[in-house]
């Protein structure tokens, strides 16, 4: 056999090997079941979310009068301090300083030790619902066969991809309330 016959030999054998090669991933490509899943409506409908969301909103609720208290004290001396700054005496005038500087350290304590109970909540509220909803989107994909599933958010585009949103939900709702929330 000559080289020029060789090539086209060769060519033949590398274009029957592509093609075989390519027959699997066509293959998978076609079995692959895919799905989506909307996190927002999750967020938005989700009824243990909700009620940790009200949790947070009644912690906020029952110190509010605490703080509006210590607040209107505050003004209350800054006002009687403001009103009689000719009249006191200094060590009046420095009693009430000291008055209203303990009432206002108090109020911004307070409010610094509100915000970060909040913080912390809204924290540790949003990691679990986020390892539950990985936790049972994983679940769902391995009992329906899905090999893949999106986020329905960041999606251009599903041609009739399987939404399982309604039923991630459904489970996430059913399991237990968020720590220090009502179910």
């Amino acid at each position: 056999m000559t080289s020029r016959a060789l090539f086209p030999a060769a060519a033949f054998l590398s274009l029957l090997t592509f093609l075989f090669s390519a027959l699997p991933i066509a293959s998978t490509a076609q079995n692959t079941k895919l799905a989506q899943v909307s996190v927002d409506k999750i967020y938005k409908n989700s009824a243990r979310i909700k009620a940790a969301v009200e949790d947070m909103k009644k912690i906020e609720t029952e110190t509010a009068p605490r703080l509006n208290s210590l607040k209107a004290e505050a003004e209350k001396i800054e006002e009687r301090l403001s009103a009689a700054k000719d009249t006191l005496k200094p060590e009046e005038r420095e009693k009430l300083q000291q008055e209203y500087a303990a009432k206002r350290d108090e109020a911004q304590a307070l409010q610094q030790a509100l915000r970060a109970k909040l913080t912390l909540k809204q924290r540790s509220a949003e990691n679990a619902v986020k390892a539950d909803i990985k936790e049972i989107v994983a679940k769902i994909a391995k009992e329906e066969g899905f090999s893949a599933v999106f986020m329905s958010e960041s999606l251009v585009y599903s041609g009739g991809t399987n939404d399982i949103t309604d039923r991630v939900l459904k489970e996430l709702d059913a399991r237990p309330a968020l720590e220090g929330a009502p179910k």
